[in-house]
C-alpha cells in the first residue's frame, strides 16, 4: 500500500491543496464526533485515472482542516468504511480488486484495515473474502457477511460484541456509526439525558442491533422519606410533578406536609419519593411548662389552638393547651403545653390598706368562693386566694386588709379617757393621805 500524506500543518496544506487542484476529489459521506469531523471519498489520479480512497479531517470548531489523507494499494482503491474506536484513533476500511495476478485472470476482492492516529494512518490488517457488512459502535468494529462476522477493537484484536448495562445513572452516551432510532425516532446522536426506558436500534446495510437501557433519576436536594425543617429545592431532568402538578426543577418548596415527588420519563418511565417538610413553631416547646403571657408563630397551613382555629395573638389562660398544626397530604402534629397559674397584685402574707386589687390568668377562689380573672377586695380582714391548675390547686395565697381607722385609731385609744379619769382619781386619794 501507498499512503500519501497530503497535509500536516500549514505547509503541507498548501501542498495539498495543490495536489487537489490536480485531481478530483468525491465525496461520499461523512463523520462527526466530539469536536472532529471526518469527510470520505474517493480520489481519482489526473494522471493514470486510479481511484484512491481518502479521509480529511476537520476542527469543527473554525472548520480548519487537520489532515487529509489519501491511500491506495498500487489498484484502484474505494473507500469503505469509517469507524470510531477509542478517543482520537479510527480505522478506515478500502477495497481494491487485484486481478492477473499469477496469469489467474480473475479478481480478488481484497478489505484493508487503516487505522489513523496521530496524525498517521497505518495499514494494519487486510484479507480477501466476501466482506460485506460492516458496523461500528461502542467504540468496536464489526466486519462480515450476511452468515457471520468479527468484531474487533482498537488494536484490531479480535474481541466480543460490544456490551451495554441496562441502567445507567443520569445519563447515556453511545458512539455509533450508520444511522440510529431511540424509541422508534432516528437521531443524529445518542445522548440520552433525560430519565427513562428506551428501545435503541443501530442498523448499516446488512446490519442490526436492538437493546434497551434504563436512564435512572437522581435527583438531588431531596431523600426517599426525608424529613425537612426548612424549605428545600430539587433539581432533576424529566419530566417532574410534586403532589400532582408539575415541578420547575430547582423551584423552593415552602409549604409544610407530605409531599409526593415524580420523576416521569419515556418508555412509561416513573420514580416516587416521599418526604415531609415539618412546620416551624417559635414560641412554644412539647411538653413545656409556661408562665405569663405567650404568643404562637407558624408556617403551617392552618393551626387549632384546644380544637379552635388560631389566627395568632396571645395566649394566657392558664391549663394544658395542644397546638395542632396542619399541612399537605393529611399533616398534623400536635404539640401539648402548659400555661402556669400567675396572678399580679398580691403576694404570700402581704398586709394591705384598705383594699387590693387581683388579676390572675386562672380559676381561682377567694375565700371558697369562685371569682374572675380580676376581683377588687375591700373587705377587712385575712382572705385565702387559691389559684387552679387542671382542676387541682396549684398554689395558695394569704394576705390581710386593714382599714385606715384601724391605722390611726388604735384600739387603745378608745381607753384613754377612762385611763386618764383612773389617774387623777388616784392623785387625789394619794393627796388626802398626805394630809
Amino acid at each position: 500500500m501507498k499512503l500519501l500524506w497530503l497535509l500536516s500543518g500549514l505547509f503541507m496544506m498548501m501542498v495539498a491543496s495543490e495536489k487537489i487542484d490536480e485531481a478530483g476529489f468525491v465525496r461520499e459521506g461523512k463523520y462527526e464526533s466530539a469536536g472532529v469531523y471526518y469527510e470520505y471519498g474517493a480520489y481519482q489520479s489526473v494522471k493514470d485515472g486510479r481511484t484512491s480512497a481518502y479521509v480529511s479531517v476537520y476542527d469543527t470548531s473554525d472548520k480548519c482542516v487537520i489532515d487529509t489523507l489519501v491511500y491506495d494499494s498500487g489498484y484502484d482503491d474505494r473507500f469503505v468504511f469509517l469507524a470510531e474506536m477509542e478517543e482520537g484513533i479510527i480505522i478506515v476500511l478500502s477495497e481494491t480488486n487485484y486481478g492477473d495476478i499469477f496469469d489467474l485472470n480473475r479478481d480478488y476482492l481484497v478489505l484493508r484495515a487503516h487505522v489513523y492516529q496521530d496524525h498517521a494512518l497505518t495499514l494494519v490488517w487486510e484479507a480477501a473474502g466476501a466482506y460485506n457488512v460492516f458496523a461500528n459502535h461502542g467504540c468496536r468494529l464489526y466486519i462480515g457477511n450476511t452468515d457471520q462476522g468479527t468484531w474487533f477493537d482498537a488494536t484490531f484484536t479480535v474481541v466480543s460484541e460490544p456490551y451495554v448495562m441496562r441502567v445507567y445513572d443520569e445519563s447515556f452516551v453511545y458512539q455509533y456509526s450508520g444511522h440510529a432510532r431511540v424509541n422508534g425516532e432516528e437521531v443524529e446522536h445518542i445522548e440520552l439525558i433525560v430519565p427513562g426506558h428506551y428501545d435503541i436500534e443501530i442498523w448499516s446495510p446488512g446490519y442490526q442491533h436492538v437493546f434497551q437501557i434504563t436512564i435512572e433519576a437522581h435527583p438531588t436536594g431531596v431523600e426517599m422519606l426525608g424529613e425537612y425543617f426548612d424549605p428545600l429545592e430539587i433539581h432533576c431532568t424529566g419530566d417532574l410533578a410534586l403532589n400532582g402538578h408539575n415541578y420547575l426543577s430547582g423551584s423552593p418548596i415552602l409549604i409544610p406536609g407530605y409531599h409526593r415527588f415524580e420523576v416521569k420519563g419515556p418508555g412509561e418511565y416513573l420514580k416516587m419519593w416521599f418526604f415531609t417538610i415539618h412546620p416551624y413553631l417559635h414560641g412554644i416547646e412539647e411538653g413545656e411548662d409556661l408562665a405569663g403571657i405567650i404568643e404562637i408563630k407558624s408556617n403551617a397551613q392552618m393551626v387549632t389552638l384546644d380544637q379552635k382555629v388560631y389566627h395568632g395573638g396571645f395566649i394566657v389562660a392558664a391549663g394544658s393547651h395542644e397546638i395542632v398544626m396542619y399541612g399537605v397530604g393529611g399533616y398534623e402534629r400536635h404539640v401539648s403545653f402548659r400555661i402556669l397559674p400567675d396572678v399580679y397584685g398580691v403576694s404570700q402574707d402581704a398586709i394591705y390598706q384598705d383594699r387590693v386589687e387581683i388579676w390572675f390568668n386562672c380559676v381561682a377562689t377567694l375565700d371558697g368562693e369562685m371569682i374572675e380573672d380580676h376581683a377588687l377586695i375591700e373587705q377587712e380582714g385575712i382572705h385565702e386566694l387559691h389559684l387552679y391548675l387542671d382542676g387541682d390547686i396549684y398554689r395558695t395565697y394569704r394576705f390581710e386588709i386593714i382599714k385606715n381607722d384601724t391605722i390611726n385609731n388604735p384600739e387603745w385609744l378608745k381607753y384613754l379617757p377612762y385611763g386618764f379619769f383612773l389617774l387623777v382619781a388616784l392623785g387625789l386619794v394619794f393627796a388626802l393621805k398626805k394630809k
